[in-house]
């Protein structure tokens, strides 16, 4: 006998594309049921025997475990689930990221008022202590102005008595 050299996907057998797909008129194809083996492997033109020829049923192969009733509906159930969980998480990060965006601009506000509040505090300080600074300069003003003038008041008194005694004595002498 004459073998042929396979590869390993010959080897493995036909395609989903390749082997005779179910009709779409409501019959599915069971577990027990079975197409004719495809024989891989051998020329056509040699006798064949059961020891050289690779059979491989349709219904083993996985495209009819994908395209079972039961598995259809099994597989239908995890995408939805996993789709379920896949929007549910998107849902709390999206939320999430909403809170944390908002919080963050929350802050910022706050940070803002808190800031402009302190500004505000320190520029009414500055302004009070500048207001006290003027007030006691305005009063040594007015303290050397009435000590100054209570000076002259005194010089002038004290040569007004001059003038009198002086005065006094011309008197006397004439």
């Amino acid at each position: 006998k004459k073998h042929v050299n396979l590869s390993r996907e010959q080897e493995r057998g036909p395609t989903y594309c390749q082997q005779a797909a179910p009709k779409r008129t409501g019959e599915r194809r069971t577990q027990k049921q079975t197409a004719a083996p495809i024989k891989v492997g051998v020329e056509e033109d040699q006798d064949t025997d059961d020891t050289s020829e690779k059979s491989y049923p349709i219904c083993g192969s996985r495209a009819d475990w994908l395209h079972s009733e039961k598995n259809h509906c099994m597989l239908s159930q995890e995408n939805r689930q996993s789709k379920d969980e896949y929007e549910r998480e998107m849902a709390k990060r999206y939320a999430t990221e909403t809170e944390a965006k908002a919080g963050a601009a929350q802050s910022d506000m706050e940070r803002a008022i808190v800031e402009n509040a302190q500004e505000e505090e320190a520029r009414l300080s500055r302004q009070h202590e500048l207001g006290k600074e003027n007030l006691q300069r305005a009063v040594q003003k007015s303290l050397q102005k009435r000590t100054s003038a209570r000076d002259d008041a005194v010089a002038s008194t004290s040569n007004l008595d001059e003038v009198v005694e002086v005065y006094a004595s011309f008197l006397v002498f004439v």
